[in-house]
Parts: structure tokens; C-alpha cells; sequence
């Protein structure tokens, strides 16, 4: 039987000295290649169950990643990568997690109940990852490292393609933004494979026709798509929008996608 891999939480600091926590899960032979895994935006609310024991600015009271992002890491590492999940949210207000069935308006008499990242700017998110992706490759024997992203960690794994150093390849779990006009001009510095749902949730299907027309048009590495008859955040089990067979099908191809292009 296949031993579990080895997961921990340490801690990174960004260009800006901004600290921030992030999930590693870690294969038990070495490395084949990394990858910086890149979570949903999820619901949160301030008052992160931490803060409740321990001071403003701890480690303990830094936010970390969703069960589900830890997870899909884990399962990373089983496959012989080295797995690193940066919390995104440790810029803007934490809390403790609400989970994927929150509903804003059932909490609209707690004004304290708020979305995670409101008021912040993504480019400082975007140093954050590059902060990740520097730890990643310097512990994977190829020094490949690949970005996976789902939702707005899809929308940000797409803009580490298109912006950050040392990605050698992205893959875009329907993230959401990223087939806006302002998304689709940009080039991107390496090969791309994203998984698009067809249910015109954050993405409609012609901004996607849109997106792969506009790929067309430009230089750059290869930007795959793939359209699945299934909703918004199919690949999440802990989701309503859970899609099994949608998911295997994304899991396979992202699978051969980074095979081919981390040489692992």
C-alpha cells in the first residue's frame, strides 16, 4: 500500500517582506517536478477561528487553504510531485471558512460576515505566487514547476502564464474572469491547458468562443481548451456543482498536459 505523502504548513515572504503561510504536501521519493496549486475563492467571514488564541500577525492566526485544495495537493504528491499551496487569502480579511453552500443574503444581518479579498488589489496576490513557485523550484530535481488553479485560482494561474518567472506550465480550472476582452489580449510565456464549464456561470459560452478566437490572433506558447457540459466548480466533490465523470476527464488530460511539458 502507497504511503501517504508528507504534508505541513510553512511560511514564505513575498518581494514586498508580506509573510504568508502555504500547504506543502511532499512525495516520499524526490521530486519528479512542483506545482503551486491555487484555491477557489471561497466564502469567508473575519473572526478566523486562530484569532481566537492567538495574536493578530502570528503564524497561528495566518489564514491557510480550504480541505479541498489541501486534497487535490495531496493527490498531487501521490503522483510524485512536489505539491505547494499559497494561501491567497492571507492579504485580505480572513475568517473561517464557511463552505461552499454559504449564502450572502442568509447573512446579510452580519455585516462582519464579508467576502475574503474585498478591497484587494491582485497584483500583490501575484507576488505572493511568484514567492511559491521561487520555493517550489529549487525543491523539485527538474526545477519545473507548473501552476494549477481553480476558479479565481484559475483566473490567477492564467495571469502567472502570462506575468511571473519560471512557470513552465498552467493549467485554468474554469477561472472565472480570465475570457474577459481585458484577459484575452494578453500573450502568454507558457504552454496553457484550461478546462472551461458550459453553464455561463462567470463565463458565458461566447466569451469563451471569444477567448479561443482571440488566441488565434496572437504569438505565444499553445493555450488548449476544453468545454464540459457540466457547472462552474464540477471538480470540487464538496460542491453542488460536483461532476465525477467531468472531473476524471479534466484530471486525465491535465495529467498528460504536465507529463509532457514539466518532463516529469
Amino acid at each position: 500500500m502507497k504511503k501517504p505523502p508528507l504534508d505541513h504548513y510553512i511560511e514564505l515572504e513575498s518581494a514586498d517582506q508580506h509573510i504568508f503561510r502555504a500547504y506543502v504536501a511532499a512525495p516520499l521519493t524526490p521530486a519528479k517536478a512542483a506545482l503551486v496549486i491555487l484555491q477557489e475563492m471561497d466564502q469567508r467571514g473575519l473572526g478566523h477561528s486562530a484569532d481566537r488564541t492567538a495574536s493578530a500577525g502570528s503564524a497561528a492566526a495566518r489564514p491557510g487553504v480550504n480541505a479541498y485544495v489541501r486534497a487535490v495537493a495531496k493527490s498531487y504528491a501521490n503522483e510524485g510531485y512536489l505539491a505547494i499551496a499559497p494561501s491567497t487569502f492571507s492579504r485580505g480579511r480572513s475568517g473561517r471558512d464557511y463552505g461552499y453552500l454559504y449564502d450572502e443574503g442568509q447573512h446579510k444581518a452580519h455585516p462582519r460576515i464579508v467576502r475574503p479579498l474585498q478591497g484587494l488589489a491582485s497584483p500583490l496576490v501575484m507576488l505572493d505566487i511568484q514567492a511559491a513557485i521561487d520555493f517550489a523550484r529549487t525543491h523539485a530535481d527538474s526545477g519545473q514547476v507548473g501552476v494549477v488553479g481553480f476558479c479565481w485560482g484559475g483566473l490567477l494561474a492564467w495571469r502567472a502564464a502570462c506575468t511571473l518567472d519560471h512557470v513552465a506550465a498552467a493549467v485554468c480550472y474554469y477561472g472565472g474572469g480570465m475570457t474577459s476582452e481585458e484577459e484575452q489580449a494578453h500573450n502568454t510565456q507558457c504552454p496553457v491547458l484550461t478546462h472551461m464549464s458550459q453553464d455561463n456561470v462567470w463565463m458565458s459560452r461566447a466569451s469563451i468562443a471569444a477567448f479561443e478566437a482571440a488566441r488565434q490572433g496572437l504569438d505565444g506558447p499553445q493555450v488548449e481548451v476544453h468545454r464540459y457540459e457540466a457547472s462552474y466548480g464540477f471538480d470540487n466533490p464538496q460542491r453542488n456543482a460536483s461532476n465525477k465523470s467531468a472531473a476524471l476527464l479534466a484530471r486525465q488530460r491535465t495529467r498528460q498536459f504536465l507529463a509532457q511539458h514539466l518532463g516529469a
